[in-house]
């Protein structure tokens, strides 16, 4: 496995329309993202989606926006909007839990939410979590 995109790049939170299933634009009213809405990840440098395959294999090496690129975002707190400052874990679409390593590996194997699943989710101003956020993952 291989680390998503270099430490303190930013990445763009993108939701898809839950009736039709396209990819929410950018600038329509930003809705407030909740735990477990399925959510993109965009590395804005390369315009490309973190993607889980299923064998665990974790990269942003596609520009896609279908399954295997869906993120369920859950929040450690339970249910609620997501908040910059949040812990959270990110699930893909598989059911496994994206899980960091190391600054060089990570991978979606296990469901585990341990301390290797769990992360902390930011906004540079602190801002609440909406469709279009750029936001950081610690």
């Amino acid at each position: 496995a291989q680390a998503c995109a270099p430490a303190g790049e930013s990445m763009l939170f993108q939701r898809r329309h839950e009736k039709t299933g396209s990819v929410l634009s950018l600038l329509a009213a930003p809705p407030a993202v909740s735990s477990q809405d399925v959510v993109f990840f965009r590395v804005p440098r390369t315009g490309n989606r973190i993607t889980c395959e299923n064998g665990g294999t974790v990269h942003a090496e596609w520009s896609h926006a279908g399954g295997w690129q869906e993120i369920t975002v859950e929040r450690e707190a339970g249910p609620g909007a997501v908040q910059s400052g949040d812990a959270v874990f990110l699930r893909s679409s598989w059911g496994k839990t994206i899980t960091v390593q190391s600054k060089t590996m990570v991978h979606a194997k296990w469901k585990n939410t341990n301390s290797w699943e769990r992360l902390i989710i930011e906004t540079r101003d602190g801002s609440p979590i909406v469709n279009g956020s750029t936001v950081f993952l610690k």
